[in-house]
């Protein structure tokens, strides 16, 4: 059985400098295992710490999203009352990592308004709210003998469905904003949020105050909790054309989902050559005044139930459908050949509905399931996928078969004559600090010409 010592060591405590929540905004993170996350793993240390360092009665609130698209103005993440404390500020537990995970009982409790009044987040209406992403209980004991509970620990991690104005949310409780991608340059820029609760109970599930310290069992060994931030994903395995995620349908199935992208046939030999190299750029997609590369998005259609009759997932609905929390469009050309170019995306996102299968093709790379939230059948699936396109016929969809290698030295931006211009990392970071305008490269003359036009639309 795993034991563990925790301490919080994220990127968010140490952007706030507080150590017990905090906000910020990312441009890409993962929620599925083995690649960087949305939230720093949870550190092992020696000795004792606490891993909440403050309790404070006041809520903090962040704003993901202003404007009419909005569709839910506020939701709350309850908190702990001053009075409600589980152990002492001397205690020190054990804890132990529990399977027995619900999320009837051990889920976060959310509250949401359209105005002034808060409604209490029902398990059925928390289905339409969050995808959940990560669910752990640890069973915390006091004492060399083991012989009674103090207290439970869980950790739990989702993703907003709907788009939210603000969150309120109380000490324990870390928040990201992660991008959804815009299907028009001039397109308002959304959010979604991405949210990790921790909290402490006793055996009553309610939640409460601990300010004591978590310790390390002694004689385990270390390297067995090395892989501990894995998430609620299950790879499977992509071998043929069809993928069971599911062998059982809860009363919202969707049945079927198949991957319709079609697969152009590339007429040069240096796209289908395995000796073949290109290397690629970033797009800095904030720094685009062009529709050309906005809203490229796999193509998928589904079935509900009867695996006959298909419906397409369109451009425009399709971040009602899907969850996307990377998403990067990069421009690659092939080495000793300028003329030949093609774009990259490179995506991660998740399925909102639950699914029995799915059809997919050679541009996905992983695909894995995952348990819908308040359900213990319904399951659902996530995608990481690499496509290349040209922008004669940015639909059909094909993988370049030569070695692909990304320079992150540099991005590239569009001028006003729609050109490629590579900026430096380096200059864009200072720059932006310093607040000074760019000033196109000298060395960029070869990135022409994305768009079809030389005036900008």
């Amino acid at each position: 059985m795993d034991v563990l010592f925790f301490l919080l060591i994220s990127s968010m405590m140490i952007s706030s400098g507080k150590g017990y929540s905090s906000t910020v905004e990312t441009k890409q993170c993962s929620v599925f295992p083995g690649r960087p996350k949305c939230f720093e793993p949870i550190k092992q240390i020696k000795g004792t710490e606490q891993e909440i360092t403050s309790f404070i009665s006041v809520e903090t609130v962040t704003t993901i999203n202003r404007g009419e698209s909005v569709a839910i103005s506020g939701v709350k993440i309850s908190g702990v009352r001053d009075d409600t404390t589980v152990g002492e500020r001397s205690s020190r537990v054990w804890c132990y990592k529990d399977t027995n995970y619900d999320d009837t009982i051990h889920g976060t409790q959310f509250w949401k308004s359209n105005g002034t009044d808060w409604k209490n987040v029902t398990d059925l209406d928390a289905k339409d709210l969050v995808i959940t992403t990560r669910r752990e209980k640890w069973t915390c004991i006091q004492g060399i003998r083991e012989t009674s509970t103090e207290l439970c620990r869980m950790v739990t991690e989702h993703l907003t469905k709907k788009i939210i104005g603000r969150v309120n949310y109380p000490v324990g409780t870390y928040i990201h904003k992660i991008p959804i991608p815009r299907l028009r340059h001039d397109e308002q820029q959304m959010y979604r949020a991405a949210i990790r609760e921790i909290k402490y109970t006793d055996t009553s599930f309610v939640k409460k105050k601990y300010e004591g310290s978590l310790e390390e069992k002694r004689d385990e060994v270390s390297t067995e909790i090395a892989e501990e931030n894995t998430g609620d994903f299950i790879e499977l395995d992509k071998a043929g054309d069809v993928v069971t995620v599911s062998n059982s349908s809860g009363p919202n199935s969707s049945g079927k989902i198949v991957y319709k992208r079609k697969s152009s046939i590339q007429t040069g030999e240096a796209f289908k050559n395995q000796e073949s190299s290109a290397k690629c750029y970033k797009v800095d997609m904030d720094h685009i005044r062009t529709n050309d590369v906005f809203g490229i998005f796999p193509e998928w259609s589904y079935s509900v139930n009867d695996g006959r009759t298909y419906t397409s997932i369109e451009t425009s609905n399709f971040h009602e459908k899907f969850i996307i929390t990377k998403y990067q469009i990069m421009r690659c050309g092939i080495e000793h050949q300028a003329d030949l170019t093609f774009f990259r995306v490179d995506m991660e996102y998740l399925f909102t509905g639950d699914v029995n299968e799915v059809h997919v093709t050679e541009t996905i790379d992983n695909i894995y399931k995952f348990k819908l939230p308040g359900s213990s059948t319904e399951t659902s699936f996530g995608i990481v996928e690499s496509f290349d396109f040209n922008l004669e016929t940015p639909t059909d969809a094909f993988r370049f078969a030569g070695k692909v290698t990304i320079d992150e030295s540099s991005t590239l931006r569009h001028d006003e004559y729609l050109k490629m211009i590579l900026v430096p990392v380096k200059t864009q970071e200072k720059t932006s600090k310093q607040g000074k305008k760019l000033e196109p490269s000298k060395s960029s003359k070869g990135w022409c010409c994305i768009g079809r036009s030389k005036t900008a639309p």
